[in-house]
Formats: C-alpha cells, sequence, structure tokens
C-alpha cells in the first residue's frame, strides 16, 4: 500500500478594503427560491397573488412553485416575467391557466412530479377557449409530465 501526500500553502486572506466592502454590501440579497403556492390553501399569504372565487392571480412577476389539485384557475396579469413550476398539479377549469399580461410566461414541470390540467366540460363554454391560454409569449418544458385535457375546448391556444 502506498500513501501519498500533497502540502498546502495557505496565503494570508486579503481584508476588503472600504469601498470594496460598500460595494458587497450593495449587492441584492440571495434569492430564496420561489414562492410557493399550494392550490388547497386559498387563505396562505403568497407575495404577488390575490385568491378570490376560486381564482389565484399572480400580480407580481417571479418564480412560483404550484402544488395541489383544485377545481379553479390560475390566471397571470403581471408586468414581468413569471415562471410557473408545477409540482404535482390538478387542476380542473375552462381555463385553468390564463395568461392576460405580462413578458414571458414559462410553465415548468418539475422533475418526477405529474401534472394534469383539465377544462372539466363535455360541451364549450363560449367565454373559455383552451385549457392553457396565454395573450403573452409562452414557453413550455420541464423534466416532469403534463397533461393537458380539452373535453371541449383546445389544449393550449
Amino acid at each position: 500500500m502506498t500513501l501519498a501526500g500533497c502540502a498546502v500553502t495557505v496565503a494570508e486572506p486579503e481584508t476588503a478594503s472600504e469601498a470594496e466592502a460598500e460595494e458587497i454590501a450593495a449587492l441584492p440579497a440571495e434569492e430564496t427560491g420561489p414562492a410557493a403556492l399550494d392550490l388547497t390553501d386559498t387563505l396562505s399569504a403568497v407575495e404577488g397573488v390575490s385568491y378570490a372565487d376560486g381564482v389565484f392571480t399572480v400580480t407580481g412577476s417571479g418564480a412560483y412553485r404550484v402544488t395541489g389539485s383544485a377545481a379553479a384557475q390560475l390566471v397571470v396579469d403581471a408586468d414581468g416575467p413569471v415562471e410557473l413550476i408545477l409540482a404535482g398539479v390538478g387542476m380542473q377549469s375552462p381555463e385553468a391557466i390564463c395568461v392576460l399580461s405580462g413578458a414571458t410566461v414559462t410553465i415548468t414541470t418539475e422533475a418526477g412530479t405529474e401534472n394534469t390540467l383539465f377544462d372539466g366540460a363535455d360541451e364549450p363554454d363560449e367565454e373559455a377557449t383552451a385549457v392553457i391560454w396565454s395573450k403573452a409569449p409562452l414557453v413550455l418544458g420541464g423534466e416532469g409530465t403534463l397533461t393537458v385535457l380539452g373535453g371541449a375546448h383546445n389544449g393550449i391556444r
């Protein structure tokens, strides 16, 4: 058996000048990750999201990790980019995800999760057009699965 080692020389740490310390302090705080939005908890407070009468409305740009199952609608009406990270979502609504405004909206499926969006209709609803409907650019991706079922509407429009 042969043992080998290596020598390491540790230099004295440099101290930051006062100007460098101010620059470091001015950097934005490290992000804590996406906001957690549970569709089964209509009373939870999520910054940038409101809830009324079965509709979750996202008005703040940023990332939202969405979980839970509900007969609810998720409306995006934000001025900046929004990412919806679907992590085990089940939604039933004529327009389950409806994007009214915003820069780009990204729908990402989290790895290892199954997500199902269903319009819940056998007959067309004159006001609804698709299970996922968007006026803004829409990007779909992720390593999980997304099943979009349009019983009476388009799947994605």
